[in-house]
């Protein structure tokens, strides 16, 4: 220890104060604690569990390190996320869960052969508590109430739907570029598109990180 017992790598003797943690949300918090009567089981399947309710998949060329010594990960080149596209599809993955409703994305997702061991109640609880407290969830909310809105209006008005979709931003002008920042606003970007090729963009939804949205164990809220 330093002998004015101030550490400077880590805080700059001070300088550097981070926030209080956000409370984590119910039922994550009992299921990490060892509070939860699923606990044991939560703490055993936690990859397929946070696999089963991501909003995209990792992807990069892994390049482990030759010789012997301690386990580590190294990635070569570029890291990027992978995800399906929004609306009705034969096999809903990722994201487009959080397009339907809950118990149809459960169904969806205690079908897939890697879920097998998990609990589908705990499945459920996690899903609710994801779509109560994550940011993205709620957008992928939003986005359907739009689709839905605009299906009925042109419906009414015997016109042809539009197509819909979403484009997710990340501005980073006023941002510090070494650090995750949360979502400033709660619109999502949406562009309809109409029968002859036009386009009009009405929203647009700052989307900073995509750490949130590949681990939400992690970051639930």
């Amino acid at each position: 220890m330093p002998k004015d017992k101030k550490f400077q790598q880590c805080c700059a003797k001070g300088n550097v104060i981070l926030p209080p943690a956000k409370p984590c949300p119910e039922p994550l918090a009992s299921l990490l604690q060892n509070r939860h009567p699923k606990s044991k089981h939560f703490m055993k399947q936690i990859r397929n569990y946070n696999s089963a309710h991501a909003f995209a998949s990792m992807g990069a060329k892994f390049s482990p390190p030759p010789g012997r010594g301690p386990t580590c990960v190294r990635i070569q080149g570029q890291i990027y996320h992978q995800t399906t596209p929004l609306g009705e599809t034969a096999n809903p993955r990722y994201s487009d869960l959080y397009f339907l409703d809950s118990a149809q994305a459960t169904d969806f997702r205690a079908n897939i052969e890697m879920n097998s061991g998990c609990c589908r109640t705990l499945m459920e609880e996690l899903d609710a508590m994801l779509r109560e407290k994550n940011p993205y969830a709620l957008t992928y909310k939003m986005m359907r109430q739009v689709l839905e809105e605009e299906y009925v209006q042109r419906q009414a008005e015997n016109l042809p739907h539009y197509t819909v979709g979403m484009i997710i931003t990340c501005d980073r002008r006023n941002v510090d570029q070494r650090r995750y920042n949360c979502p400033t606003v709660n619109e999502i970007a949406v562009v309809f598109k109409s029968t002859d090729g036009r386009t009009t963009s009405l929203q647009r939804y700052s989307w900073p990180s995509l750490h949130s949205r590949q681990r939400p164990s992690i970051y639930p809220d």
